[in-house]
């Protein structure tokens, strides 16, 4: 999934360690003529940069490609962790997570497709691929059913891929349902 985004600028939300790709992450983007920066909120490789995603990062919209291994349910203030994620992005990059749908107990978080897609459409991203899968993302597709809820077997995992559009002033997104019930003017 993020294989060809892998030549640019890539920052990594921990370190990734993905059972599909054959070798160290790191040589993979090197040899493909990018560059590698990981932070986490301790040296899990060794060369980390120390950052504690539930604070402002302040990080530059400099990377092709931000990944997220499956870094931000373990985060509590997981709205500045989301935006910290995502304001690393440069326009026309990308952000990739790979998140726990039915993981109980794995994180703070068992986090729904609803999240990325609203929170990505409020803040000038367009979001690519929204893909559920059982067996923690190794197993048969699991449907995803934006607004409705639904099914998934016990550790199912997510994937997301969001590219920027444009540059905006991150605000925190209002569920579309509860939008659309605003609009129709439920509770006046």
């Amino acid at each position: 999934m993020i294989e060809p985004y892998l030549g640019g600028a890539v920052l990594s939300l921990g370190y990734p360690s993905f059972g599909r790709m054959d070798g160290k992450i790191e040589d993979l983007i090197a040899a493909k003529g990018g560059t590698f920066s990981c932070v986490d909120i301790f040296r899990h490789q060794g060369f980390e940069i120390l950052c504690d995603l539930n604070q402002p990062a302040h990080f530059p919209a400099e990377y092709d490609l931000v990944i997220d291994p499956g870094t931000l349910e373990h985060c509590f203030n997981i709205g500045q962790a989301m935006i910290n994620a995502a304001s690393a992005v440069k326009v026309g990059g990308r952000i990739f997570h790979g998140s726990p749908l039915t993981m109980l107990n794995h994180g703070f978080y068992n986090l729904s497709p609803t999240l990325f897609q609203h929170f990505y459409e409020a803040n000038g991203f367009v979001v690519d691929l929204l893909e559920g899968h059982g067996d923690a993302g190794k197993g048969a597709k699991v449907p995803i059913r934006l607004h409705w809820r639904f099914a998934g077997e016990v550790n199912s995992a997510f994937y997301c891929m969001a590219r920027r559009i444009e540059k905006v002033m991150f605000r925190y997104p209002i569920q579309k349902k509860y939008i659309q019930a605003r609009k129709e003017g439920a509770n006046d």
